[in-house]
């Protein structure tokens, strides 16, 4: 039979989460002359052991979806779970730990999980530890939406996340708006980086990724039987392997995908079945 009713608007709610973090804040210290930029730097010899912390939440939720954000943590989606069968689509690190990834005038990046947004320089960028505002805004048809809002100083960027999700629909919406402030143009790059981990904690082998492409350009690898960085590389068979199957990997892969077919990408595991 057809519903009878529409579907409940969607919830929007503050929580919180105890998450073991390492003792990172007191060992931050700026240098904007040496650095070249405004953000932390790490003094490793005074980052403590980790300890149990509470961050605030916002939760947006309808029937199909439960989206948890970090708005002290880079304004990130922290977690994406899929209520029918509760199954997690996206990585979290269990313990958050400062690690020496991220932009080399920065040295250090935090290593939280969940889909996060990076400017405005490569590896991850400044603001991925940094406090975003959130605001809510709701629809005349049930929807909502959370906006995260931060302003860049060393470009003087305006940044705006938002994040969209309607009733009765298995899936969420991003849109970016990127203004400059100042009078003159200004180079940057911008990343939406998603850490997935379907249907459990951890990459499994049974993974398929799915680019509608005949080639992709690498960005870095680890397999030096694979092309270097900048080369073009035909996508998913390579010397033979079928590198949309996970279990083909030796080493970790990154690379962009600028000629696709059709618009969209994925990321499947056979045994979750999601």
């Amino acid at each position: 039979a057809l519903p009878t009713t529409d579907p409940e608007p969607v919830w929007v709610y503050w929580d919180e989460i105890k998450i073991d973090t390492y003792a990172y804040e007191e060992a931050r210290y700026t240098d904007p002359n040496g650095a070249g930029h405004p953000y932390p730097l790490l003094n490793w010899d005074r980052v403590g052991p980790p300890r149990p912390r509470t961050y605030r939440t916002l939760v947006m939720r309808n029937e199909y979806l439960e989206l948890t954000f970090l708005p002290d943590l880079g304004g990130r989606l922290y977690q994406c779970r899929y209520l029918p069968t509760g199954q997690t689509l996206l990585y979290n690190n269990r313990t958050i730990k400062p690690t020496r990834w991220g932009p080399p005038d920065q040295g250090w990046w935090l290593a939280v999980g969940g889909i996060e947004f990076a400017l405005p320089v490569e590896e991850h960028g400044y603001l991925t530890a940094e406090p975003w505002t959130p605001d809510v805004i709701r629809g005349d048809d049930g929807s909502a939406a959370v906006i995260m809002r931060i302003e860049e100083q060393s470009r003087q960027i305006a940044a705006e996340v938002e994040i969209g999700l309607r009733p009765g629909e298995a899936g969420f919406e991003i849109n970016s708006t990127l203004r400059n402030l100042s009078d003159e143009s200004r180079p940057l790059q911008y990343w939406i980086n998603a850490m997935l981990s379907p249907g459990g904690h951890g990459v499994e082998p049974t993974w398929r990724f799915y680019y509608p492409t005949s080639d992709v350009i690498v960005h870095s690898r680890g397999d030096e039987s694979l092309p270097d960085a900048f080369e073009r590389m035909p996508w998913p068979i390579y010397d033979g392997r079928d590198l949309s199957r996970y279990d083909t990997w030796h080493s970790r892969l990154g690379f962009f995908a600028p000629d696709l077919d059709a618009p969209y990408t994925a990321v499947y595991d056979e045994v979750a079945r999601i």
